[in-house]
């Protein structure tokens, strides 16, 4: 996503913080599924219509890149995502639903 439309961390780390309380305790992979495709309808009607060929076709990845980068000491870790263009599109649905806008991040 472009920098000028990028959410502050915050935002972005809760987004995916809602993904994981989603999908995090499925003891299988086809209930990881199920959790994920549950969360995405919920979603979905905030998905804008122009957004909607990103989604459509091939399974997609939330992230492009995900690196975690352990602190000297050892007692813990920064995190940096780099969201997949699909996982764009999903964060400003979240977004949208919680009365943010995506572009300015603000309700």
């Amino acid at each position: 996503m472009p920098s000028e439309t990028t959410p502050p961390h915050p935002l972005v780390f809760q987004f995916i913080g809602d993904v994981l309380r989603r999908t995090i305790d499925a003891p299988t992979a086809a209930a990881h599924r199920q959790a994920l495709e549950a969360f995405l309808a919920e979603i979905s009607p905030w998905v804008s219509p122009l957004d909607l060929p990103v989604l459509v076709g091939q399974p997609f990845t939330l992230f492009d890149a995900c690196d975690f980068t352990p602190h000297a000491d050892g007692t813990d870790e920064n995190v940096s995502v780099v969201l997949s263009p699909q996982g764009a599109v999903l964060l400003r649905a979240w977004l949208r639903r919680r009365g943010v806008d995506p572009v300015m991040c603000s309700s």
